[in-house]
């Protein structure tokens, strides 16, 4: 069990009502855990639009598309062209690349370098 530490809030009058009314339904085990599971989506949900404006930024850099490209092809040229096992090895490298956005550290199709110059 994660530990567990007290914060005080402020919330609107209608809104505490609104869940307590959940928690009496049985929706939730007690006040805390509705609070808990709320902040958790919360988060989630602001993970997300950071990844969404992340890609979105991306999506207009030209070097990560031209990586992309690169990663694309060489990803249908491994499909092809090895066996399964080596095809999930280069696959997950080149996640491990793309993650990172290290041109110089990026495999070629034969993994062993930039396979660009």
């Amino acid at each position: 069990m994660e530990r567990k530490v007290k914060a005080t809030v402020l919330v609107d009058a209608d809104v505490l009502s609104q869940v307590k009314r959940l928690v009496g339904k049985g929706r939730y085990r007690s006040l805390n855990a509705c609070v808990n599971e709320a902040l958790r989506a919360f988060l989630e949900h602001e993970r997300r639009v950071g990844l969404e404006s992340e890609m979105e930024e991306a999506s207009r850099d030209e070097m990560f598309l031209r990586i992309s490209r690169q990663a694309w092809r060489t990803s249908s040229t491994l499909m092809r062209n090895r066996s399964e096992t080596q095809m999930t090895y280069e696959a997950m490298r080149w996640r491990v690349y793309l993650a990172n956005l290290d041109p110089t550290r990026a495999p070629n199709s034969a993994g062993l370098g930039p396979s660009w110059s």
